[in-house]
């Protein structure tokens, strides 16, 4: 799992991962107001992932200049407002996140997709030998 942030100076690093691994991406804009209060919540779905969750997936936040950078790629960046949350394959839309903007609730759809899975704790201990 890799969490990374995007902007029109290292859109290529979208780039490179979009053929490799499913993508979850938040565009954003640093001045929308419903992306600063959703802001926590994206930053604690983050933590909860890289703590608790394992997967395959690329977790990225994109901003206006890496959007409009995307446009000229085949990364799906086709978007009405922000913030928008999609869930991509090969740089295709396979779905959008419409539910509520609480870290719980994200980490929940992203289950539905068979995209992360809990990580698991404890296991056996080996014996050391004598």
């Amino acid at each position: 799992m890799k969490l990374i942030s995007i902007n029109h100076k290292n859109v290529d690093q979208l780039l490179s991962y979009s053929n490799k691994s499913p993508l979850i991406v938040k565009y954003y804009s640093p001045t929308c107001g419903a992306c600063l209060n959703m802001q926590g919540e994206w930053d604690n779905m983050c933590n909860d992932l890289e703590k608790n969750y394992h997967g395959e997936i690329v977790v990225a936040s994109v901003d206006p200049s890496g959007r409009d950078a995307l446009d000229n790629y085949n990364i799906y960046s086709d978007i009405n407002g922000y913030p928008t949350i999609l869930y991509l394959v090969n740089g295709k839309k396979k779905d959008e996140y419409n539910g509520d903007r609480s870290h719980k609730d994200m980490i929940k759809w992203m289950k539905s997709h068979d995209l992360i899975s809990k990580k698991r704790k404890g296991g056996r201990k080996t014996k050391k030998k004598r």
